[in-house]
Parts: structure tokens; sequence; C-alpha cells
């Protein structure tokens, strides 16, 4: 199964633009509809993303709601896949727990989820030791998917299929700042001739620090799993330059890991196409955004 995911954010220069209301007045519509032991509880808009927006629901319940089409199937893969893969994993991960549908108010299928304590890595102290959970959690993820498992065209795939996006950014990094341009630019075109050495296996495809928890300075919990697909793991690995902004815990998760020289520059190659997504996107609508692509920009130029 083949998703159809975030190739225009990929490419663009900000956050694209929902297509259908999300709000709490839509999904007390929804509740009162498909799940109405829940219409009563209090409602309150906690996040909204390139592709979801999460709503409160009481003190234990979260709806993750597609605010645009691209979303649907990322959505209808979270809600199979997700509860094959919980058993296995090491942290905590968003679950279905009630699976809504499309009305005649809103257009998409839904989901009602576990609300999972903890922080967003970017508003949060992580502490330096938590490269073994890091890596914990990947070795529990990266195994073999089934053959029907969805396949991405923006996660998990050859470097090269993502070239002509970042040659358009590298070439507009260039005008705005030649000095980072000549410091990336070597490391970019040394990932993008690494051979993939491994064998696909299933991947989160999107572990920048808004989608892992923090609580108490320990990693708890890998959520958005709406990039899940199988492929190349070093898409997954890049987290090691998103998440651990010392170079000593970096270091020791790779060697944890076991990656090979190929692996360690495609997983840098991936690092840096998410790093200036965030860092030019969030530069015109999230500063945010551009304050952790700057931050992945500098664990890559500190190794």
């Amino acid at each position: 199964m083949t998703t159809n995911p975030n190739l225009d954010a990929d490419n663009g220069l900000a956050t694209p633009c929902a297509d259908t209301e999300v709000s709490t007045r839509v999904l007390h519509q929804l509740l009162k509809q498909q799940f109405p032991e829940y219409a009563d509880l209090p409602l309150k808009l906690v996040a909204s993303g390139w592709d979801n927006c999460m709503i409160l629901i009481g003190d234990e319940l979260c709806a993750r709601m597609p605010r645009r089409k691209v979303a649907n199937q990322l959505i209808l893969n979270e809600q199979k896949w997700l509860p094959i893969l919980a058993p296995h994993l090491t942290l905590e991960i968003p679950t279905p727990l009630h699976i809504g549908c499309p009305s005649e108010n809103y257009p998409y299928d839904w989901s009602i989820v576990k609300w999972l304590a903890g922080n967003q890595a970017c508003d949060d102290f992580m502490d330096d030791d938590q490269s073994e959970a890091l890596i914990g959690f990947l070795k529990s993820l990266h195994f073999e998917a089934p053959s029907d498992a969805p396949i991405s065209d923006c996660r998990g795939i050859a470097l090269s299929e993502r070239a002509q996006m970042m040659e358009n950014r590298l070439a507009r990094l260039a005008i705005s700042n030649s000095q980072l341009f000549n410091q990336l630019h070597p490391i970019w075109r040394y990932a993008l001739n690494a051979p993939i050495d491994t064998a696909p296996t299933w991947l989160h495809g999107d572990l920048h620090p808004r989608n892992v928890l923090v609580k108490n300075g320990k990693i708890t919990a890998a959520i958005d799993w709406g990039d899940m697909c199988a492929g190349d793991i070093a898409t997954d690995l890049a987290a090691i330059w998103f998440l651990l902004n010392g170079n000593q815990a970096r270091q020791q998760a790779i060697a944890l890991y076991g990656m090979s020289q190929a692996t360690i520059a495609r997983s840098k190659g991936w690092a840096l196409s998410m790093g200036l997504i965030f860092m030019e996107t969030g530069a015109n609508d999230s500063p945010l955004n551009h304050k952790i692509g700057k931050q992945i920009i500098a664990n890559i130029l500190n190794q």
C-alpha cells in the first residue's frame, strides 16, 4: 500500500493550509453522533500540525483528526497497524481506542486515543543519558514489515528521490547564507552517494522533537505515526541528530545501534533534509519549527 503523504509540505515554504474545519465544535457534533458517552466531556484543541489536529477530550483521551485530505490514508494506516506494532515497542504509542467515521460535517476518518503524559522533546529538558532509550525503541521497531505494510513516497526511500527538493532548498540557502551552504552541501552529497546497505524494516518515519514525548528528562512515548511505513532505517536513525544534542550521546547511540558508515551518512542526510525543512518553513510561519531546524543543523555540524 503506497501512502501519498507530505510531498507538498516537503517542497513548500510554509505549513500547508487545512482543507476542512477541525474544531471543538466539529468534534462535539461527532461525539454526539458516534460516541455519546464522551459528548459531555470538556474539549480543548491542543495541537495542529501539517496533517492532523489533536483535541483533548476530558483529561485522559484525545481525538486525532486530519485537517487535509492527504492525511486521511495516514490515519487509516495508524488505525490498522498501531495495535499490531504496540506490543513490540519499548515506548508508549497512541494506539487508537475508538475509530471515528466521516460525517456530513466532517469528511475524514478519525481516532480517539489515550492522552499520553509528557511534553514534546522540543519543549522540555531531556537527560544526556537517553541514547539507550532511543536506540532501544528503534531496535524494537526495526523488524521486517509484512508485504502489505504502507510504502511512502517521501519516507524510507533512497535519498536520490529527495534530491531535487533538497537541491532547491540548498540553492535558496546558498543565496541567504553561503557560509552555511558551504558547510552543508558536502554532507548532503556524501549522503546522496552512500549505498543502502540494510534491509527495509518498519519505520516511524517522522521522529523529530515534536513527535517524541519526554517526562522528568526521560523519553516516554513516540507519537504521530502518520508517516509509518516500511523502508530504509536511516529515515528513523536521523532521530540521533534530531533529539540528542550532545556529541557524546550521539556517538553512543551510533555504537549501540551498530550503524555502518554508509548508514551513518544516509541518516545524516535525512537529518539534514528534515532540518532544512524545519528551518526554512519555520522561518515563514513557526518560530518553534525554525528553532528545531537550527538545532538539528547544529547537531549535524558538531560531529
